[in-house]
């Protein structure tokens, strides 16, 4: 029901869902009916993107939870921590001209991994010093 209600609020149609990266029209019919096996976590994560939920909202609801959509997303104090060690990092290697976009996903749902973010950040950080911006 949940999945459905999301589709019909935002006017979409299988057809639609499917063009945003959702699943086939077949399974999609069988996942807002309830039928059929638990959805993969990759068929989870093409809900979300297509709906356009937070990462792990499609999976919640299969726990009972109640998703997140994307345009309810605020980034947190960790996020934008991290958003600025990745400039720091990347000034500091000789990166000074690159467009950064806000710390939310991407307008197509897809987001980081606060972890990969991490790791880049320790990458950046063990790389011989860029030269200095003149």
């Amino acid at each position: 029901m949940i999945v459905r209600a999301r589709r019909a609020r935002l006017g979409m149609t299988h057809d639609d869902v499917r063009a945003a990266g959702g699943p086939s029209d077949r399974l999609m019919t069988k996942i807002e009916h309830g039928q059929g096996p638990e959805p993969s976590p990759s068929t989870l994560r093409k809900i979300d993107c297509a709906l356009r939920w937070q990462p792990g909202s499609a999976a919640a609801v299969l726990g009972g939870e109640d998703p997140r959509p994307l345009e309810d997303a605020r980034p947190t104090r960790a996020d934008i921590d991290r958003h600025d060690r990745l400039l720091s990092a990347l000034e500091r290697r000789g990166v000074t001209h690159i467009a950064m976009r806000g710390a939310g996903p991407a307008d197509d749902g897809h987001t980081l991994a606060p972890e990969l973010v991490e790791e880049i950040i320790a990458l950046l950080n063990e790389l011989p010093m860029g030269p200095r911006p003149t």
